[in-house]
């Protein structure tokens, strides 16, 4: 009798430990899976709150570059404005080139493309020594 007494002290207590260590086991598990929805949430809200600062940034490039492009449509009228007043003040080409006494490039500025004072004005230092204009004339 004593020894079942033992055998069934034992089993309760083994019984016990098994309990004990079930209920560890949920709380263990219930505290991972808290921890884990945590995380999700964190990670939602982070993800959320990159998506508001994307929002943002991209709607102030939008309107930089409204104002960029609005700008630039200002720019490109004054300047056909300023191209409208240049034609109608610039001599022509040959007539420029008399006062400069530079009357024997013509040709030369002519079979490079360069047949306006426009042009001209407009042409790189390398286009008017390909139109054959000597280097000390050209500045």
């Amino acid at each position: 009798e004593a020894l079942h007494r033992i055998k069934m002290e034992h089993q309760e207590a083994v019984h016990e430990l098994e309990l004990n260590f079930d209920k560890q086991l949920a709380d263990l598990q219930i505290e991972r899976r808290d921890e884990r929805n945590m995380l999700k949430a964190d990670k939602a809200n982070a993800i959320s709150r990159l998506e508001d600062e994307k929002a943002k940034a991209v709607q102030q490039l939008k309107l930089k570059h409204a104002e960029q492009a609005y700008k630039l449509v200002e720019l490109q009228q004054d300047c056909k404005k300023l191209n409208d007043t240049l034609r109608g003040t610039l001599p022509q080409l040959d007539l420029f080139l008399t006062n400069l006494d530079m009357l024997q490039y013509e040709q030369g500025l002519r079979e490079a493309g360069i047949d306006s004072t426009e042009r001209l004005i407009l042409a790189s230092k390398d286009d008017l020594q390909e139109a054959g204009i000597r280097v000390g004339h050209i500045r």
